[in-house]
């Protein structure tokens, strides 16, 4: 099952600890990069402010099989997000305090 998934943060994300630093408000690209690089089938994927505290609207527009990469961008005033991705089973990853000021790629595993 998905629960044996680690994360792991290539790019300019080396850890999440080096991310608990708030940029300052700005407009600017958000972008990165999903790989997934798992055995399962991703059919959701939630980013949302780290200040929030709901999920959202699922963000995949169609389900991302193993070996695929989706690039996300859009533009936004806040730095540090958080994100879940899932399978239909209901297992998910999630990756906390992602700064997507800076192109990141990050690999379901």
């Amino acid at each position: 099952m998905i629960a044996t998934l680690r994360r792991a943060v290539t790019g300019t994300l080396a850890a999440a600890a080096v991310l608990t630093a708030v940029t300052a408000a700005q407009a600017a690209p958000l972008e990165f990069t999903l790989v997934n690089d798992s055995e399962f089938t991703l059919f959701t994927l939630f980013v949302s402010p780290d200040y929030s505290d709901t999920w959202g609207e699922n963000v995949l527009a169609d389900a991302m099989r193993p070996g695929e990469e989706v690039d996300f961008t859009s533009d936004g005033s806040h730095c540090i997000f958080d994100i879940q991705a899932g399978n239909r089973y209901g297992d998910v990853v999630e990756f906390m305090g992602v700064d997507l000021c800076r192109p990141v790629v990050i690999t379901v595993e």
